[in-house]
């Protein structure tokens, strides 16, 4: 395998060799580069400077470069934007009609007032919302810090069409060539059966139970997402499975989003294990192991110009900091990091910070916390009417008296919660009934 084209070729039969797919599919790759090939392509050069240990790895390996995904792109959006999506239209009404059935079961009091636009009016009235609009541009990532187990099939209905693509990230479960052939996932809960099924294929990635580390290090996904070089999309929306995202409210998609920002060192920043070392094994890694790789050069050159944006202040003495690496570790904050947007623009150097952050294994809430300081960003305060709502104590517990929908959305929803009907009923009528309404009866149909 001396050349990327050659490396392909080997890769598709292989794979086909393997079951993993058809030889027609094998044949079509290898045509694939030789038009490539014909027309003139220059194809990337291999890396010759990967560290000898940047090897496949195990699941408990965090520096693995190998690991299961999936990924379909659609072909329901026009390409011109202005035209009316009626095929995407479509499957917003297939999928909330899941949720109706879902909802009607439980005697929903809402659920039975939802009718649906025909896809051509749907379709039209969407066009008209430029909020709406913008979201088929936006790649959206559904985390979870533990082991998908339940209520991916009711994620997927209430997101997936609203999206220019859902990818799930975390701990899946391995499935067989026949997975497809189920309702509910392999090696799920079987509380999952309590959820409208799960609708293949699905855009997943993988990530162990080590990498994820109880949530704890859970923006690793940005970086596995980053790697597959998603193109025309405007950026990435990642919030984890038990926020309720109203992606109908207006964003601000040319710069990076988070949520309630902290001022001082926060509980996290004196963790010995999360905190300041592990950010300071993040700065070896740069200055040691990977100070010959070019993306982390690149990364630096970044880092140090936009340190150098705006002043910034050491909070235990008050001095300046000019020093990008040094900077990296003034403990200046924290930031809840179950909801934030990064925009195209930034993704890179996001998805590069995530990466050596990740094995130096930085809490989410400063890596959050640093990349919102370090780049133009908005965020929130808890007094913020329009941000994410973060709950907590026995707040939780009259969590739908707190939900709105001119938020951008609610944090913690439990899929637990809803697996019994009074409960479920509770959140068809307080949640899908708002985003049935943000969703269908807009423009003139209502």
């Amino acid at each position: 395998m001396e050349t990327s084209p050659q490396c392909t070729i080997e890769l598709a039969e292989r794979f086909a060799e393997q079951g993993f797919w058809g030889q027609e599919d094998a044949q079509l790759v290898i045509h694939w580069v030789m038009d490539l090939q014909k027309i003139g392509y220059t194809f990337p050069a291999k890396r010759a400077d990967l560290p000898p240990d940047y090897t496949i790895g195990e699941d408990k390996d965090l520096t693995r470069n190998c690991r299961r995904v999936h990924l379909t792109f659609t072909k329901d959006l026009p390409k011109n934007t202005t035209q009316p999506a009626e095929k995407r239209a479509a499957a917003k009404i297939y999928n909330f009609g899941d949720l109706k059935d879902w909802c009607d079961a439980s005697n929903s009091s809402a659920s039975q007032h939802w009718y649906f636009p025909t896809p051509e009016q749907l379709a039209a009235a969407t066009l008209e919302n430029k909020t709406l609009i913008d979201n088929y541009q936006t790649v959206a990532i559904i985390t979870n810090n533990w082991q998908w187990s339940m209520g991916m099939g009711m994620l997927q209905r209430m997101y997936d069409a609203n999206f220019a693509m859902l990818i799930f990230c975390g701990h899946y479960p391995k499935q067989s060539r026949y997975a497809d052939l189920v309702d509910f996932p392999e090696g799920m809960a079987d509380g999952d059966s309590t959820y409208p099924n799960l609708k293949r294929p699905i855009n997943y990635i993988d990530l162990s139970n080590e990498e994820v580390r109880w949530g704890y290090l859970m923006y690793y996904c940005i970086a596995k997402v980053e790697e597959m070089k998603i193109q025309n999309v405007k950026g990435y929306v990642m919030f984890s499975d038990d926020v309720l995202f109203n992606f109908w409210n207006p964003l601000n998609l040319d710069i990076l989003q988070g949520t309630k920002r902290a001022a001082g060192w926060g509980q996290w920043w004196p963790n010995k294990q999360f905190g300041f070392d592990s950010m300071n094994k993040t700065i070896q890694l740069i200055t040691g192991k990977y100070k010959a790789d070019w993306e982390v050069t690149n990364f630096v050159a970044d880092l140090t110009r936009e340190v150098a944006r705006k002043p910034r202040i050491e909070i235990v003495d008050n001095t300046t900091v000019t020093d990008p690496l040094k900077y990296l570790m003034v403990g200046d904050g924290w930031v809840i990091g179950d909801w934030m947007y990064v925009p195209t623009s930034n993704i890179s150097f996001v998805a590069m910070f995530a990466q050596l952050a990740h094995e130096g294994e930085l809490f989410h809430e400063l890596f959050t916390s640093k990349i919102m300081h370090i780049l133009p960003s908005e965020g929130s305060t808890e007094a913020d009417p329009t941000r994410v709502r973060f709950l907590w104590g026995t707040e939780r517990t009259n969590w739908t008296e707190k939900y709105e929908a001119s938020q951008h959305g609610l944090h913690p929803a439990k899929l637990t919660e809803f697996l019994k009907f009074p409960e479920r009923a509770k959140f068809c009528d307080a949640v899908l009934d708002k985003f049935y309404h943000n969703i269908f009866r807009i423009g003139n149909w209502t």
